[in-house]
């Protein structure tokens, strides 16, 4: 079976090929017309999807996710949420507070990379994720393994999420309601 995201960005390339006449004459050089075509709408079920995408902020960088790339996203998160038994909520909200603009080339000026701003020193450490941190895969993967792991060591949630955020000080305190409160925007599937 194709997962949907690869079947999405199948189409996609199918509606390139399509929209290019390539017109060749006997001793001429070829000439490109270009054909503009109704934009492709992908009708979407998928409530993580649809939540990442009607609550991201307006992205303007080179690594803005695409709607192919918002259901690449949404499928990370789910398969590293049942995989890791953490509410899949707790993942949605962790993301819309680490990357709202879901720019997936984005760093932070501490140096943490990706959607889930994981620190490059966190690249070897899951032996599980296997794809680049700079990647969907590896930003999600990572991010789900890290809280994850500070879930289970931490004596609450709350206390993981400050884990996960750095927080080392009285003024970050407020991490986990920020992240609680994105969870409870997305409020599951």
């Amino acid at each position: 079976m194709i997962p949907r995201y690869k079947l999405a960005e199948l189409t996609m390339y199918l509606a390139v090929i399509a929209s290019i006449h390539l017109t060749l004459t006997p001793l001429e050089q070829p000439s490109i017309e270009t054909v503009q075509l109704e934009p492709i709408t992908v009708t979407a079920a998928d409530p993580v999807a649809l939540h990442l995408y009607s609550h991201r902020w307006p992205c303007t960088g080179h690594g803005c996710a695409d709607n192919v790339a918002i259901d690449r996203i949404a499928d990370a998160i789910r398969y590293h949420s049942e995989r890791l038994d953490i509410p899949i909520e707790l993942l949605v909200g962790i993301v819309m507070v680490e990357d709202p603009w879901l720019d997936t080339l984005v760093i932070s000026t501490a140096g943490a990379v990706g959607l889930f701003q994981v620190m490059p020193m966190h690249t070897d450490a899951w032996v599980s994720c296997g794809y680049p941190l700079e990647t969907i895969e590896g930003s999600t993967c990572r991010g789900a393994e890290i809280i994850a792991d500070f879930l289970h060591r931490a004596n609450s949630e709350a206390e993981a999420l400050l884990w996960y955020n750095g927080c080392r000080h009285q003024y970050c305190e407020g991490y986990a309601n920020k992240v609680n409160n994105e969870a409870d925007l997305f409020g599951g599937e």
